[in-house]
């Protein structure tokens, strides 16, 4: 049961501490060193401890402890080859299953949700909150209790839609199966970004930059052809092919280059792999704006709030949640068309910094992502379940 915290403590004698599960992805370490979406869930591990509730985390090596709470290790996956990613799950319960089932709620981050099913099936358990991402869309019967970071992600959960429906790559990406796999309903919860890290920098230089992973949905393509055509500065940032984390990054980021061969408007800046998000957040404070030109239902898009922290407005392609983390007019502009997308650099001084600073602080910040978990992990806790 949830206890108080103790009298004397911040929020003593009000606030409920809860013991939370935590069962991370076994693709990268929480948080992930790089790319990954690893870091906004650590993000949401250590907020929660800094609200005074205990978190086990349970990840690959490599993750961190978090401050109020214990770390336990799964074996690490990218889902090509053994272990499979429901191996390490089901292993992590074999391992584990008697700490997990000691948590007031357990919220499960894993690709296969494969523990949150057994809990359910095996033991009734709904005290579980599942985010939908990874190998669970195309489940041929999606988890319960499932959080969305956007109502974009919501909507293609309910309609059974991957992220690549109605874009140009739906033939090459899309999952058949996904559409057996739709939700029946979830919740909305904005991730979250530190930003007491991504912040306001010195100055800005004269540059727009596009960064992403090199993967042709994200929309290289597009930054490529509309620096050409308008003859902006374009920094391409991002990891080395030498140093990209599956063949798809390395191809694409190789094309990329070709694409830029000869247009002297266009360089690339390769970030290191250690102290990878210092350097990111370098590019992102200095930019005048972040080319988000993705040609795919972007889920959520962790880069778009970063940079809005940093004080950087977004230029960005009318997909997926682009236009619930970007105002149009007010912290950037959501295009439909390359000659949009034109104009919007043509206009991107009306956008001021200090706009796009404020509403992620008011938007997107950790602890507003975390205070918004904690609500619904009550909600389970009482009882609620929906999904199913």
């Amino acid at each position: 049961m949830p206890r108080l915290l103790p009298e004397g403590t911040p929020g003593g004698g009000r606030t409920e501490t809860l013991k939370v599960a935590f069962l991370s992805t076994n693709t990268y370490p929480t948080p992930a060193p790089t790319y990954g979406g690893e870091i906004a869930a650590w993000d949401l591990v250590r907020s929660l401890c800094e609200l005074g509730h205990e978190v086990d985390l349970y990840a690959v090596p490599g993750s961190k402890t978090p401050p109020n709470g214990r770390l336990f290790f799964m074996r690490a996956s990218y889902g090509s080859s053994t272990p499979w990613f429901w191996e390490s799950e089901q292993e992590m319960l074999d391992l584990y299953g008697a700490e997990i089932r000691k948590a007031d709620v357990v919220d499960d981050h894993s690709h296969t949700k494969r523990v949150a099913e057994i809990l359910f099936n095996l033991e009734r358990r709904t005290n579980i909150v599942n985010l939908l991402w990874g190998s669970a869309w195309s489940h041929p019967k999606p988890p319960f209790n499932v959080i969305v970071w956007s109502e974009a992600m919501r909507q293609m959960g309910l309609k059974g839609w991957t992220g690549y429906e109605g874009s140009p790559w739906a033939a090459q990406f899309a999952n058949p199966r996904a559409r057996s796999g739709s939700l029946k309903d979830a919740h909305v919860v904005q991730g979250g970004v530190d930003t007491d890290f991504y912040c306001p920098g010195d100055e800005k230089e004269d540059y727009f930059l596009w960064f992403a992973r090199f993967h042709p949905s994200k929309g290289y393509q597009v930054a490529i052809e509309l620096a050409k055509r308008t003859g902006i500065p374009l920094v391409m940032a991002g990891l080395h092919p030498d140093d990209a984390v599956s063949p798809d990054h390395r191809e694409g980021a190789l094309q990329a280059i070709e694409l830029a061969k000869g247009v002297p408007n266009i360089r690339f800046e390769w970030l290191p792999t250690k102290d990878h998000h210092a350097a990111k957040r370098r590019v992102l404070q200095r930019a005048r704006a972040l080319l988000y030109t993705v040609q795919y239902q972007e889920c959520w898009g962790i880069v778009m709030a970063e940079t809005l922290a940093c004080g950087t407005p977004i230029i960005g392609t009318n997909f997926g949640a682009v236009p619930e983390l970007v105002t149009d007019g007010k912290t950037g502009f959501v295009c439909d068309s390359m000659e949009q997308l034109a104009h919007a650099i043509e206009d991107i001084d009306l956008i001021r910094p200090e706009d796009c600073a404020r509403d992620a602080r008011e938007r997107f910040d950790r602890r507003v992502m975390a205070k918004a978990y904690v609500d619904e992990y009550k909600r389970v806790m009482n009882g609620e379940v929906w999904g199913l």
